[in-house]
């Protein structure tokens, strides 16, 4: 379980891993937290990082998507 907070504003408790999530819906979950917090808008070093951290997972979770499809087929 993790826990971001950010005193007295904002303060989030994730266990994405008990969630019955995707893991694009997982992705999309972080995107959306770190967009809520104001992240995705800061021009910094970390932000970018972030963003890229992001769209990497986003990007190997349709890939893992798209390989589970064709072992089902």
């Amino acid at each position: 379980m993790y826990n971001l907070c950010e005193p007295p504003v904002l303060c989030f408790n994730l266990n994405l891993e008990d969630e019955k999530m995707t893991l694009t819906e997982k992705t999309a979950y972080i995107k959306g937290l770190c967009e809520g917090m104001g992240i995705a808008e800061k021009d910094t070093a970390e932000a970018k990082i972030i963003a890229a951290l992001i769209d990497l997972c986003d990007d190997m979770a349709r890939e893992i998507d798209d390989i589970e499809a064709d072992i089902a087929d």
